[in-house]
């Protein structure tokens, strides 16, 4: 009986084990979402928007203009306790040599979280829009496209961000800026 019990036990965990990875997927993956360290923090925000978001543009490649906005938030649904994006302009997903390192207007990095850094006492005003952001245009920051497969853009990025305020004017503080460091994206997106 003892025999029976453990035969039917270790067939049981057999099958259990082998339906775990039974779609090829690598169990071992990362979960899906973009992070970096800042301020000797590390900063993830784990991916929950796949069908586009409330403007419909969110980590969805358009293959017309060649743009993506990706984005994960800290608190899963909305900006309204921080983010990560990642807008990237003129390049074809579809036809690029990987790996690729963004040139010189083609991208950026933005990223807000008050329990980290916070952001400026002008930004209280309601009016005011305020974040952090680097441009590859100025050679602030760096992101390089590692691989683009099933779906998901994954990738590196690095650099200095800088405190930006818009009310109604951008203005830009060249001494209120964080660096981020070992940055990593890997983000599920829709074409259109």
């Amino acid at each position: 009986m003892k025999i029976d019990k453990m035969i039917i036990m270790l067939s049981v965990t057999f099958v259990l084990y082998s339906c775990q990875n039974d779609d090829g997927s690598d169990a071992s993956t990362t979960s899906l979402g973009i992070s970096s360290d800042v301020l000797n923090t590390s900063v993830f925000y784990e991916q929950t928007i796949f069908n586009g978001g409330a403007n419909g543009n969110i980590n969805v490649f358009n293959s017309t203009d060649n743009t993506i906005y990706l984005q994960s938030y800290r608190n899963g649904s909305d900006e309204t306790d921080g983010y990560w994006s990642i807008p990237m302009t003129n390049v074809d997903l579809n036809n690029i040599a990987l790996p690729y390192t963004l040139q010189r207007s083609e991208g950026a990095v933005s990223w807000v979280d008050n329990t980290v850094k916070g952001l400026q006492q002008s930004c209280s005003d309601p009016a005011a829009i305020c974040f952090y952001n680097g441009t590859t245009e100025r050679d602030e920051v760096e992101i390089r496209i590692i691989k683009i497969e099933n779906n998901i853009i994954e990738g590196t990025f690095s650099g200095r961000i800088y405190h930006i305020t818009i009310n109604p004017t951008v203005i830009r503080a060249t001494n209120d800026y964080v660096d981020i460091e070992n940055g990593i994206f890997s983000v599920r997106f829709q074409s259109n």
